[in-house]
C-alpha cells in the first residue's frame, strides 16, 4: 500500500515525507517539485504556473497519469506521493492531509523561501497570499476534477502540524499507516491541536464544575469535538468543555469530526459559517484563552474585532 500526503501550503508535508523516506526507506514522488521545475523552465512564478495550468490541462493530466502508473507499476512497494491530488489518482493509498494555522504557515514559508516568486513584504502579506493561492489552486481542482481538495472526507488521516514537530508527525503517520494496513479499513481520523480550535460561545456558557469533571475523566477521549473549517481555521461547534479539558491536560491532539450540515442548516454554506463567526466578539475568544491559560497562534479575520 502507498501513502499519499496532501496539505495546506506551509503545513510541512514535504518535510514529513522526507523524514519518512530517511527513517523507513520509502521512495518519495513529489508532483510539487515537478510543477516548480516547469515554472522555472518557463521563468514564471508558482502562482503564474497555476494560471498556465488552468489554461492548459495537459500539465495536470500528465502528472495524474504518472501518479497512477507509478502506483500500479510498484503496487508491492510503499511509495509516498507528496502531492495535492495523489489521494485521488494513486491506486491503493493511505490518504493523509496536513493542516496548519495560517499564521504559522506564513512564518515557515518566509523562513524557508523557495525562490523570488515566494518573497513577501511581511508576515501578514505572506499569510493572505498563501490563503489566496490555496483557494485558487483548490478552485482549479474543483473545476478539473469536481472534487474539493480541502474536504476532510477525502482522507483517512488529517493531522494538525501547528504545534507538533515534523519528526513527531512522521512517527504518527507511520503508526497510523501500519494500523490501517493491518485493519484494511477506511477509518477517518481528524487530529487537531486543542489550542487550534476556536470558540463560538462566551464564557457564560462554560460551567466550571462540568469542566473539572471533563478534565478528570478525559471526556474528549469518549466523545469527539464537532467543528467547522474555514480558510485553514477550525471552529468549535460542539465540545467547548472537552477542548478546554484537553488543553488543561496538555493533550497534543483531540479527535474531532466535521459538522453534519444537513443537521445544522445554519452552517450549510460558507456564507452561513462566516455569519456565525462574525457574531463572535474577539473579547469572547480572549476570555476562552484566559480560562484555558493559553494563547492562539493567530486570530481569524472574521471574528468581530469590536473592543
Amino acid at each position: 500500500m502507498h501513502i499519499s500526503i496532501a496539505g495546506r501550503l506551509g503545513s510541512g508535508k514535504s518535510t514529513i515525507c522526507n523524514i519518512l523516506k530517511d527513517n523507513y526507506g520509502f521512495r518519495v514522488y513529489s508532483t510539487g517539485a515537478i510543477q516548480r521545475e516547469i515554472a522555472l523552465e518557463h521563468k514564471i512564478s508558482t502562482l503564474e504556473m497555476n494560471n498556465l495550468m488552468a489554461q492548459d490541462l495537459s500539465y495536470d493530466y500528465a502528472i495524474d497519469d504518472a501518479v497512477t502508473k507509478i502506483s500500479m507499476d510498484h503496487k508491492d512497494e510503499t511509495i509516498i506521493f507528496d502531492s495535492r491530488m495523489a489521494w485521488k489518482f494513486a491506486v491503493n493509498s493511505f490518504k493523509i492531509f496536513v493542516t496548519v494555522d495560517p499564521h504559522v504557515a506564513a512564518q515557515r514559508v518566509m523562513n524557508n523561501p523557495r525562490g523570488a516568486e515566494e518573497i513577501y513584504s511581511d508576515l501578514e502579506d505572506a499569510k493572505l497570499k498563501l490563503i489566496e493561492r490555496g483557494r485558487l489552486e483548490n478552485e482549479r481542482f474543483i473545476d478539473i476534477y469536481s472534487v474539493n481538495n480541502f474536504d476532510y472526507g477525502n482522507y483517512n488521516l488529517i493531522i494538525d502540524s501547528t504545534y507538533a514537530a515534523p519528526e513527531e508527525l512522521a512517527e504518527l503517520v507511520y503508526v497510523k499507516f501500519q494500523a490501517f494496513c493491518k485493519s484494511n479499513g477506511e477509518k477517518n481520523d481528524i487530529l487537531i491541536s486543542p489550542t487550534s480550535l476556536y470558540p463560538n460561545t462566551g464564557i457564560k456558557n462554560i460551567d466550571s464544575e462540568k469542566l473539572n469533571g471533563y478534565i478528570g475523566n478525559k471526556e474528549y477521549l469518549h466523545n469527539y469535538v464537532t467543528i467547522a473549517v474555514l480558510d485553514g481555521y477550525h471552529y468549535i461547534i460542539d465540545g467547548h468543555h472537552r477542548v478546554l479539558a484537553a488543553i488543561a491536560n496538555d493533550e497534543k491532539f483531540v479527535n474531532v469530526n466535521i459538522i453534519d450540515k444537513a443537521k445544522r442548516p445554519n452552517y450549510a454554506s460558507t456564507k452561513d459559517l462566516i455569519s456565525e463567526i462574525q457574531a463572535i466578539d474577539i473579547s469572547l475568544v480572549h476570555d476562552f484563552e484566559n480560562i484555558g491559560k493559553f494563547r492562539y497562534k493567530s486570530y481569524p479575520r472574521h471574528f468581530n474585532q469590536a473592543k
